[in-house]
């Protein structure tokens, strides 16, 4: 199994209940948790209804971003969210779309001029790319039941795994030249390839385009 950011220490921080529901009072607490046990990128994977305003959220993602932290935010599934929304839209957060392992908008991301960035998330690819890879994306987690054995299930697929792939990007980005959490966020935006050509619609539904780790 290859990941990144391999000496990056995690700080699991839980928001939601066992049926991944939460209240933004509770996510506003766990990032200043963040903030307050020097966290240096939040990974955010959850979203609230379309359109909703979120005030107390904004202020603890203000916060973090005064405090240099590199946020990140999934920007959402069809089928689990209607549009993309907070978190992934706050203005000083990276909103993540997922992509397919052959650089095609996964058939499972939500879309739009709201995403910045997109990044590995596995799945099947959107109708109209000639690219037909679609491995999944392993990730190392606890096994279903444990608490203390892990696994690597196949079976991942969504931006939240896309979310992570820029998380580990940014924390190798700290982790060698740069430590501003806004220095950070530009730099990943740099990195960002552009459009290829078969894929006209890509800059309206990509944002800037593919995250190249070996860039970052």
């Amino acid at each position: 199994l290859t990941g990144l950011a391999y000496r990056a220490k995690l700080m699991p921080i839980r928001v939601l209940d066992r049926e991944g529901r939460g209240n933004a009072v509770t996510i506003a607490r766990g990032i200043r948790f963040a903030i307050e046990n020097h966290a240096q990128v939040v990974n955010m994977s959850f979203n609230f209804a379309c359109g909703k305003p979120v005030p107390v959220v904004d202020e603890a993602l203000r916060e973090a971003f005064e405090a240099g932290i590199v946020t990140v935010a999934s920007a959402g599934n069809l089928g689990s969210e209607g549009c993309v929304s907070e978190p992934a839209t706050a203005p000083r957060v990276i909103g993540v779309g997922g992509t397919t392992e052959g650089g095609c908008l996964g058939g499972y991301s939500l879309a739009g001029s709201r995403i910045d960035l997109v990044a590995p998330g596995g799945g099947i690819p959107k109708g109209g790319c000639p690219s037909v890879s679609a491995r999944p994306i392993y990730q190392v987690t606890l096994y279903p039941g444990s608490t203390s054995a892990f696994a690597m299930p196949a079976t991942y697929v969504g931006t939240s795994m896309s979310a992570a792939h820029v998380s580990g990007a940014a924390a190798m980005v700290l982790a060698t030249i740069i430590w501003c959490g806004v220095c950070v966020a530009t730099f990943v935006f740099a990195r960002a390839t552009g459009a290829r050509d078969y894929q006209s619609f890509v800059r309206a539904l990509l944002g800037p385009g593919w995250l190249v780790f070996e860039a970052a």
